[in-house]
């Protein structure tokens, strides 16, 4: 099987061929770059023509929409992301591009740790490959089924650099519910984004507030034709980078992201700051990330 990954360094490990019910056997294995220009990456995949995808979710969302539109054109049977948040818009992107449904995944340079199986009832964490502690943000562990701070992360499997207790800063949910599958790795239900990605609002009666990253995600899932975002608090507001599909007029998304915003904001009882939408032509990823997309950022 011809296996590509695009930022992420693939595991191949039992856990994800049996997570994903499949058997990869023999493999050609090609790593790309995140930060690579989208034409580089599509030129490059037509030539490879992978039947296994690993990419960035968001790398994976641009990838469908370059298959939609002609320009990639490529079969893969398998689609795993990773490393970025899996939107409900690039899930169905990735599954209208290519009739199969992503499987998302969780997984760091320091060890895989969990992903979905068929049923997609949340990530099953790898608890034969790690111990994962989700605790609060003084380090006391959280009960499953409730929201923690970040998580304690224990490599079983790594031996000649031991990571013991490595701290993350994704904030989940964990179950220990049955899943369908019968699988009996607790699952990460709930994924909010990272600690270090919330962002401060003032709400109506003047305190403040934070707001993480999912609070945007419903709200531009719903404008179609936005081919990419990134949203960075500043001083002086919320300042949207938007890339749009093509043959689209910029005046009726700007007005369209304000007012659902507004809409938004007024709905949580919070004081809507000034918001101001600039459109580019790509969104420029982080060197220093390995090529990862932060979609809420501060920069104040």
């Amino acid at each position: 099987m011809k296996i590509a990954s695009i930022g992420a360094n693939t595991p191949l490990h039992l856990s994800y061929r049996r997570a994903v019910s499949m058997d990869m056997g023999s493999h050609d294995y090609r790593r790309f770059e995140a930060k690579d220009r989208i034409d580089a990456l599509v030129n490059a995949l037509n030539d490879f023509q992978p039947g296994y995808i690993h990419a960035y979710a968001t790398i994976a969302s641009l990838l469908a929409s370059e298959q939609q539109e002609g320009r990639l054109r490529i079969k893969p049977s398998t689609v795993v992301t990773s490393a970025e948040v899996l939107t409900d818009t690039a899930r169905e992107l990735i599954r209208q591009a290519w009739h199969i449904e992503p499987f998302n995944s969780y997984s760091t340079t320091e060890g895989a740790l969990a992903i979905e199986c068929a049923h997609r009832t949340g990530m099953h964490l790898f608890e034969d490959l790690g111990i994962f502690e989700v605790v609060d943000d003084h380090d006391c562990p959280v009960p499953d089924g409730m929201p923690g701070y970040k998580i304690l992360f224990t490599n079983l499997y790594q031996y000649v650099q031991p990571v013991i207790r490595y701290e993350m800063s994704d904030m989940m949910t964990v179950t220990d519910a049955p899943c369908p599958c019968g699988c009996s790795f607790r699952r990460i239900v709930f994924m909010e984004g990272r600690n270090d990605d919330i962002i401060t609002m003032v709400d109506a009666r003047g305190k403040i507030v934070s707001i993480p990253p999912y609070f945007f995600h419903g709200p531009m899932a719903k404008l179609s034709r936005v081919r990419e975002y990134q949203i960075i608090q500043k001083k002086d507001g919320l300042h949207f980078r938007i890339v749009l599909k093509q043959g689209t007029e910029k005046k009726t998304v700007a007005e369209s992201i304000k007012k659902k915003m507004r809409r938004e904001f007024k709905s949580y009882k919070l004081v809507c700051p000034d918001i101001y939408v600039v459109f580019v032509h790509r969104i420029v990823r982080d060197s220093s990330m390995m090529g990862k997309v932060k979609l809420v950022k501060k920069e104040m």
